[in-house]
């Protein structure tokens, strides 16, 4: 950090410089934020990532922000619901730019080593592949499922009237246990009211999952 100051002040010489590290190292924190000897008190400004709570990078509409969020302080949150609520967040924010997505998942990928999160984020990601339709986190689950389900029954029956009843049906309850899962991730991070203008769910549903009803 010195080098870098005198480097930076032979290029800059008029210019105030302050110095920042931010760590993001998976072990605790354990340099020095400075450098004091003989005729030299040097200081700078550590920032570990590990102390910084992640809400008010949650809060950011900034895929940068939302990434950086993986490094911080979880708290008393689920590591699930908010490493689900980032993905969520990010597939939102980018739309159908899957290149840019795709790079900050990388980026993800890469940071969840340092936060031993990797599982979760594998998760995350199954769960990602399962929603991305008609800007409704669930529909593409509850399409998937609902139809294999529905064709079963369609099948079974021996009937052309059978299938395509069944079909419908399936998609409907595929559907509605996909917003239920979906709304249950977001409940470490999001208001009652949040949640069922997204998720599309009524606001007494989602109040029915915050007190921990099973309405599968």
């Amino acid at each position: 950090m010195l080098r870098y100051l005198t480097d930076i002040g032979l290029q800059h010489s008029k210019l105030p410089i302050r110095q920042h590290l931010i760590y993001i190292g998976k072990a605790p924190l354990s340099m020095p934020a400075g450098l004091r000897e003989p005729d030299i008190d040097y200081r700078y400004t550590v920032l570990d990532m590990h102390q910084v709570d992640c809400s008010g990078l949650l809060t950011q509409d900034n895929p940068d922000a939302l990434v950086l969020a993986m490094l911080c302080d979880f708290g008393e949150r689920q590591p699930q619901a908010v490493v689900n609520g980032i993905f969520l967040r990010l597939r939102e924010l980018l739309g159908d730019d899957s290149r840019r997505l795709r790079e900050y998942i990388d980026m993800i990928e890469v940071l969840s080593e340092n936060r031993d999160l990797k599982s979760y984020v594998k998760e995350a990601e199954s769960m990602l592949t399962q929603v991305n339709i008609e800007q409704l986190p669930s529909y593409e689950l509850g399409m998937e499922k609902g139809m294999e389900t529905g064709m079963e029954k369609g099948m079974e029956k021996g009937m052309e009237r059978g299938v395509e009843q069944g079909v419908e049906k399936g998609m409907t309850v595929g559907f509605h246990k996909a917003q239920l899962r979906l709304a249950r991730n977001l409940l470490d991070l999001l208001s009652d009211e949040v949640i069922a203008e997204r998720m599309g769910l009524p606001l007494e549903t989602v109040v029915r999952l915050r007190n921990g009803e099973d309405l599968d």
